[in-house]
């Protein structure tokens, strides 16, 4: 009895070491899937599979990439948003499924912030400001000026949520309406951009980077904290006097609500590590990626942060979606 009420005693005042959470520190001891909500191919695919291969490597556990398309990735999203909180089902998924379906969709099968705990923003992809080749424009502020003249005119096509919420937020900001028109993805408006069925777009970088140098399209601006490494002569949306697009369009990994911290930290450390290396980041880079490496807290406040923004946009303009 003595001995119990001695360990009591210690316990209160802090002097015996007890194991929190033991299973952070065998973490991990079978195979992890990364659920990917988007198809097989595309950039979020191509991210997870590069890290899943690290991380095997590193860890040596197999990280197996599990495609689940499917109504705007909500399907992959919900998997991971309902899965065990042990670390071994992680989300690699698009900002908008954060911060923006939440104000879009009338019903969700999960809540953004509240469902899902932030492991490690991923990157940033750069989103520009295409022009068609024959639009007598040779800025952003030059486009600005032509739409102001003509209001509704000229047509801005748009593929996805995030990049019709990038127009919207130019549009609001320049106090210019355009005409916009929306195609399915990346592949639809690049096509309708170089067919000279749309003014201009605005989209990722990545789907247009083969054609840079053709003479197909002029750029304006592009979003970032400084200038693209792989497009340096196009001048940031802030250069040009619009503030508030430091980001594109960024990919994050999150994990289930309620998954421990030291299993959340282990992950977060491992793939900032990863990403840090030299190879990767340039490798990341030339394909229009921006590397910004976030802490899970800074990561969380990145989604609150950009959900205000958002949120208010689509406030603003009335979207909303079954």
């Amino acid at each position: 009895m003595k001995s119990f009420l001695y360990f009591l005693s210690m316990l209160a005042l802090g002097t015996v070491a007890l194991p929190a959470f033991p299973q952070a520190t065998s973490f991990p001891n079978k195979p992890i899937r990364i659920i990917v909500p988007t198809p097989a191919g595309g950039p979020i695919d191509f991210l997870a599979r590069i890290l899943g291969q690290k991380l095997t490597e590193a860890w040596g556990q197999p990280v197996v990439i599990e495609n689940r398309p499917g109504a705007d990735t909500i399907i992959g999203n919900e998997v991971v948003a309902k899965a065990a909180p042990d670390g071994y089902t992680l989300l690699a998924t698009i900002d908008a499924a954060l911060t923006a379906h939440q104000f879009v969709y009338r019903k969700l099968p999960y809540d953004p912030i509240r469902d899902f705990t932030p492991v490690a923003l991923l990157t940033n992809s750069y989103v520009v400001v295409f022009a068609h080749s024959t639009l007598p424009v040779n800025s952003l502020p030059e486009l600005i000026a032509l739409a102001k003249a003509a209001p509704g005119k000229y047509t801005f096509g748009w593929g996805t949520l995030k990049t019709r919420l990038v127009g919207e937020r130019l549009s609001i900001q320049s106090g210019v309406k355009f005409l916009d028109v929306p195609y399915k993805g990346s592949a639809g408006t690049s096509a309708a951009l170089f067919a000279g069925d749309v003014n201009f777009t605005i989209d990722g970088f990545t789907a247009y980077k083969s054609n840079v140098g053709t003479g197909r399209f002029k750029m304006l601006a592009v979003t970032g904290l400084q200038r693209a490494p792989a497009i340096p002569n196009v001048p940031t949306f802030k250069e040009l006097g619009f503030p508030g697009f430091e980001t594109g369009v960024w990919i994050g990994m999150l994990a289930p609500p309620g998954t421990p911290a030291p299993i959340v930290d282990k992950i977060s450390t491992e793939v900032l590590k990863i990403l840090a290396v030299k190879e990767m980041k340039e490798k990341l880079e030339g394909l229009g990626f921006e590397l910004l490496p976030r802490t899970p807290q800074q990561f969380a406040e990145l989604i609150r942060s950009d959900a205000e923004v958002w949120g208010k946009i689509i406030r603003d303009i009335g979207l909303k979606l079954d």
